[in-house]
């Protein structure tokens, strides 16, 4: 038996060699083929990037494995704060829906009230949250208020960013009488564009603070304002002034919708250069600069007899300037969105230099410059001088002997002025007035009480005795044509009433806005 099993487990590797397959595997045969193997194992293990490679997979998977809980724990916080912050919401609007009509509003740390003004204080802080409550007007097609519109903001920081928006509208009748509605719109002088995000502050007769924002049409909206005057304080942009020349005194009419329109600028600047007759500085001069609205503010010239100014507004100003030993003179100026930069320059004629100053100005006072001033015997003849006014519209002559002289002044475009002079030891000025010269005209519009054009009676007065009293036509137009240069006062005949000054150039037309109201 044991022969016999022998040679088959010999024959085995023989056959399977030769016909290149493995027999079945009789008795005995499992036993070698384990042998066998146990054979090939090594203890060597994994080798070092077989090490790596499986560390990182399994870093790759915790991280995304974390970055998933992360997610699901920050989203299921935020549902909870959203729910959170849904719910505080909503009780504030029914809070604010409990509270008296006309109560409804908010009011400011600060002081200052929203408009609609109230009792809601904003913002608050309750635990993570912050609640802000915005309260607005919603306006009909007159532009008067019609009801209020109430939005709640309720944020939070942690753990991110984020905030819920709950918005109603709330109606009710208001009990406060005698009150009107007034809107401010903001607008940018250079281009006439809507100035938005600006902060229009008002006090109104009843020293009531409010203050809004305005919106993207520039306007600011303030209703139930108590009638009678309302004084206005406008945050401009960055880099941008408001023109004052256009904020008054608001004045509120009972049931009816006052309307302002308010300019903001860029800052214009000028250069005023003070010189004597020998083109040297004249430091420590005067300059008054007075603008077309009654404003006078004083500068001082510096060593170098000049004084610069920035910030100012777009306007007709007249300037003085005036030195020691000096005679003063006077010189127009116009800043404008087109012309915001100027350079003007005075000569100072000195008074103990001459024995002679001659001053030669038109109807309305302006000096007139390159006028020819001659100087000649009594009863006429040759000249004895002759000079050409400058900057200043003045001359100077000195030396002049004792006695009585004939001045004959003239310019193109003005009429031939005679006029007698005597000239004695102490210092003599005279002024020669010329007639006639350039012209100019002007357009008024006229408007109600409610900022609706509207035919009204005009009074103008200007240089010299000029004086007039016209009606504009029933849309609110008065054109006059042929006036002398100069300054103009034009208001309404009705009192009170806004007063507007005219400054009329050669060959342009000023236009002006006069009002019932005094604004």
């Amino acid at each position: 038996m044991s022969e016999n099993t022998s040679c088959e487990v010999l024959d085995v590797p023989k056959q399977a060699e030769r016909g290149r397959t493995r027999p079945p595997l009789r008795k005995g045969a499992g036993a070698y083929n384990m042998k066998m193997s146990r054979k090939k194992r090594t203890d060597s293990g994994m080798t070092l990037p077989e090490v790596i490679t499986a560390s990182a997979i399994l870093l790759v998977c915790l991280t995304a494995l974390a970055t998933l809980l992360a997610g699901a724990i920050n989203s299921s916080q935020t549902a909870k704060l959203r729910d959170e912050a849904a719910n505080l919401a909503n009780a504030r609007i029914e809070a604010a829906r409990t509270i008296p009509y006309d109560s409804v509003g908010v009011r400011y740390a600060t002081g200052l009230s929203g408009d609609p003004a109230g009792e809601i204080l904003t913002p608050e802080v309750v635990g993570r949250f912050t609640v802000d409550t915005i309260c607005t007007w919603v306006r009909d097609a007159e532009g008067r208020a019609a009801y209020k519109k109430f939005t709640v903001r309720v944020s939070w920081s942690q753990p991110s960013n984020g905030h819920v928006d709950v918005t109603t509208m709330i109606y009710g009748k208001s009990n406060i009488t005698g009150t009107g509605d007034m809107v401010v719109k903001l607008r940018y002088r250079e281009t006439g564009l809507p100035v938005v995000d600006s902060s229009v502050a008002e006090v109104d007769a009843h020293g009531v603070a409010r203050g809004v924002m305005t919106d993207n049409k520039g306007e600011a909206f303030f209703a139930q304002l108590p009638v009678g005057p309302a004084v206005l304080t406008i945050t401009p942009p960055a880099g941008y002034l408001v023109d004052t020349t256009s904020v008054s005194e608001a004045q509120i009419t009972a049931d009816a919708l006052t309307t302002l329109i308010i300019y903001v600028q860029r800052p214009a600047t000028t250069t005023i250069q003070v010189r004597n007759a020998a083109g040297s500085p004249v430091s420590g001069a005067t300059v008054v600069m007075r603008r077309a609205d009654g404003q006078e503010t004083t500068y001082t010239a510096n060593s170098g007899g000049d004084v610069i100014l920035s910030d100012l507004l777009y306007a007709e100003y007249s300037v003085t300037c005036s030195a020691a030993g000096y005679t003063s003179a006077t010189l127009p100026l116009v800043l404008s969105a087109g012309s915001p930069g100027a350079t003007m320059r005075f000569t100072m004629i000195s008074r103990t230099a001459a024995s002679l100053v001659v001053r030669v100005r038109d109807a309305n006072g302006t000096q007139i410059e390159g006028a020819t001033v001659h100087v000649k015997p009594q009863t006429g003849g040759s000249d004895l001088f002759s000079q050409v006014t400058g900057t200043n519209g003045e001359v100077s002559f000195p030396s002049i002997d004792d006695g009585t002289y004939l001045l004959v002044v003239e310019k193109t475009g003005y009429s031939v002025e005679y006029q007698l002079v005597y000239v004695s030891e102490e210092h003599t000025i005279s002024t020669v007035t010329l007639s006639g010269g350039a012209k100019g005209n002007m357009q008024v519009h006229t408007l109600d009480k409610n900022g609706h054009a509207a035919s009204l009676r005009v009074i103008i007065s200007g240089p010299g005795y000029y004086r007039d009293s016209l009606y504009s036509s029933t849309s609110g137009l008065l054109s006059l044509t042929d006036l002398p240069v100069g300054s103009y006062e034009v208001s309404c005949y009705d009192s009170p009433a806004s007063v507007a000054t005219a400054i009329i150039v050669s060959g342009q037309t000023a236009d002006v806005t006069v009002s019932q109201s005094k604004k």
